[in-house]
């Protein structure tokens, strides 16, 4: 997330390509002028260290997970289907990790209906067809509605759905407004499997 800040306030991009008889490979486009940029690089330093402690302190016990996993599956059993979330990126390399970090546990890989949306016009799209009980929101999402936006959407018309917003962005900068539109957390890139079980142990009232 460190290389992607950086690259992007030098106006460029990156790009992953992975498969498994290639490797992985990772794409910098950088733009050819002679415009400087004048970026203050520990500031994403500093913010990637802030989340890492922010996770790091966040830390629950097996105890702990044990009963939450618990929780999850009464969710499940009171609505006699499995859960459904949908996770809002842009970007596939986190939609990817979100997904096989929920496919890694084989109880909740038996509890969760994943769906994956890459822009907030396709995220309405999915509320309108499917009842969405969980959402995880990237505030950056390209053109169109932005997460915020989207965030203010869910909160106001779709109140069985519990969000939260995940991003790559300085926690100082959005946490708090992450709370005033409805979201339960801010969480950081990337989310932890504390993080993700803390969430989908929540059940809307």
């Amino acid at each position: 997330s460190i290389a992607k800040k950086v690259v992007e306030s030098h106006g460029g991009q990156i790009s992953v390509k992975s498969d498994t008889s290639n490797g992985t490979e990772f794409i910098f486009t950088l733009p050819a002028n002679n415009e400087s940029t004048q970026i203050n690089e520990m500031d994403f330093i500093n913010n990637s260290i802030e989340a890492l402690k922010r996770i790091a302190g966040c830390r629950i016990t097996n105890e702990e997970i044990s009963d939450k996993l618990t929780m999850i599956k009464n969710n499940c059993s009171d609505l006699n289907r499995k859960l459904n979330l949908v996770i809002i990126d842009d970007e596939p390399i986190f939609r990817n990790s979100l997904r096989n970090l929920i496919n890694s546990s084989d109880d909740l890989k038996e509890l969760i209906e994943i769906f994956e949306v890459h822009n907030g016009e396709e995220a309405l799209e999915l509320f309108n067809s499917k009842e969405i009980d969980y959402a995880i929101v990237d505030i950056d999402l390209g053109k169109g509605i932005n997460g915020i936006e989207l965030a203010r959407i869910i909160n106001d018309k779709y109140k069985n759905t519990l969000f939260v917003i995940h991003s790559n962005r300085p926690i100082s900068e959005f946490e708090k407004e992450s709370k005033e539109i409805g979201a339960l957390a801010f969480i950081p890139k990337p989310m932890d499997i504390d993080n993700l079980i803390e969430f989908l142990s929540r059940m809307r009232i």
